[in-house]
């Protein structure tokens, strides 16, 4: 697995080579939106997936789930282990 530094080695050598698209799952998103910002100026498309950037830092992104599905989904689940009864509490 790559680290933020072997990621940045690696989108570089990308947008050296002037690629139409480059798809990329952010390990670092503070450290990466910039240099995926630069990549955006010099036209090359830019998607994430799984893991993404900070919004300036690429074009789309693709996740497997829509988060507010998921967090429905997330608390029904938890309601039925708990016999709907009891307390529970949700930060977001």
């Amino acid at each position: 697995m790559a680290n933020p530094a072997q990621q940045e080695e690696i989108i570089d050598t990308f947008k050296k080579q002037e690629v139409d698209v480059l798809a990329v799952s952010v390990i670092d998103p503070d450290r990466l939106t910039p240099i995926l910002t630069g990549v955006r100026r010099k036209g090359i498309t830019v998607l994430t997936w799984d893991a993404d950037s900070h919004p300036e830092g690429r074009d789309f992104f693709i996740n497997m789930v829509d988060a507010e599905k998921l967090a429905e989904h997330l608390l029904d689940s938890l309601a039925a282990q708990i016999g709907e009864e009891g307390e529970y509490g949700s930060n977001g």
